[in-house]
């Protein structure tokens, strides 16, 4: 019973608080999935010191339970919720001064680029100024360049979390975050965001196809911050 408080308990706090770290989570499910232990503890402890040859063995068996599967199955747990979904919390703020990339009417705004233990999460705008509906493949297409390193979104955990396209209606703005596995180099001072294939449906006399139809999106040089 213990051992499940442990798991309810770490399952939910994580996803109320996603920033929260693995081990932070295992030492809340701990901690409150002690608290039935210890107040049975405290009814049966006068008992069992008047009976002759009583032990705290079953105790300290619930206590190892609580602390190894439940401490251990809640950290795994919110380590696994944050590979999904990319909330681990924030250590540092990386854009230098938002940067736009246009193919066609459609234009895509960087305006944050966090970094966390494991990801770089890149918050944008996409404006569409066309007629013309504009899907933008995301799984598998978009990645961040950073000088030698690529980090691509083309993983299980990826694939899980981030939507396979970017639908921008003509005359739409959309707003999202894409999470890339992977952290640039402290003193890296720039990086190149590309979505490989774009695709359109309608048309635009405003716009012909045929001046950016399979073109990729791309935003070039995201200025970063130096880190420390």
């Amino acid at each position: 019973m213990f051992g499940g408080i442990a798991l309810v308990v770490g399952g939910v706090v994580k996803l109320l608080v996603p920033a929260m770290t693995p081990l932070l989570t295992a030492g809340l499910a701990v901690a409150l999935g002690a608290v039935p232990l210890i107040v049975d503890l405290l009814r049966e402890l006068p008992e069992r010191r008047r009976a002759r040859g009583a032990t705290m063995g079953p105790f300290a068996a619930a206590a190892f339970v609580l602390l190894v599967v439940g401490g251990g199955t809640a950290y795994a747990l919110s380590w696994t919720i944050d590979r999904i979904t990319g909330g681990e919390g924030v250590r540092a703020q990386r854009l230098g001064q938002p940067v736009e990339g246009t193919l066609g009417p459609l234009s895509l705004k960087v305006e944050k680029v966090e970094v966390t233990d494991n990801f770089t999460k890149v918050t944008f705008t996409a404006v569409n100024r066309g007629a013309m509906a504009a899907k933008v493949s995301v799984v598998d297409s978009c990645r961040l360049v950073a000088g030698e390193s690529e980090f691509r979104l083309d993983g299980l955990f990826d694939v899980l979390r981030e939507p396979f396209f970017l639908d921008v209606p003509g005359g739409a703005e959309v707003r999202g975050t894409f999470a890339f596995p992977g952290t640039p180099e402290p003193g890296r001072t720039t990086v190149t965001m590309s979505c490989g294939s774009v695709s359109w449906t309608g048309s635009d006399p405003r716009w012909p196809g045929r001046d950016f139809v399979g073109r990729p999106l791309r935003v070039a040089d995201v200025e970063l911050a130096p880190v420390g």
